[in-house]
C-alpha cells in the first residue's frame, strides 16, 4: 500500500518505510475518520454560499441605511444582475 504522492520516491531509502508507517498509524487509529474528498467539497460549497449569502445581505442592509445614494436610482439591492440568457425581449431593452 503506497500513497499516491508517494510514487515518484518510491525506491528511495526510507520513503516507503515512513509512507507505511504514516498510512498505518492513520488506519488503525482508533481517532481516526475517513472522509471522502466529495464531503469535504460539498461542506465547503455550502459554507461558501452561506458566507456569500451573509455578504450580500450586509452590503443590502448599508446600501438602504445610506441616505444620499444616487445608484440606488438605477438600481435598488446589490443582489446580482440577471444574467443576459434570463432576459426576456422587454428587460433587455430596459437594460440596452
Amino acid at each position: 500500500m503506497g500513497s499516491p504522492y508517494s510514487r515518484t520516491f518510491q525506491h528511495i531509502e526510507g520513503n516507503e518505510t515512513t509512507n507505511k508507517a504514516a498510512i498505518d498509524a492513520a488506519i488503525n487509529s482508533p481517532d481516526s475518520e475517513i472522509i471522502s474528498f466529495s464531503s469535504l467539497v460539498y461542506g465547503y460549497q455550502k459554507k461558501y454560499k452561506q458566507i456569500l449569502r451573509y455578504c450580500i445581505d450586509l452590503w443590502n442592509t448599508k446600501w438602504h441605511t445610506t441616505t444620499e445614494n444616487k445608484l440606488r436610482e438605477i438600481k435598488n439591492s446589490v443582489e446580482p444582475w440577471p444574467k443576459y440568457t434570463d432576459l426576456n425581449a422587454e428587460k433587455s431593452i430596459l437594460i440596452d
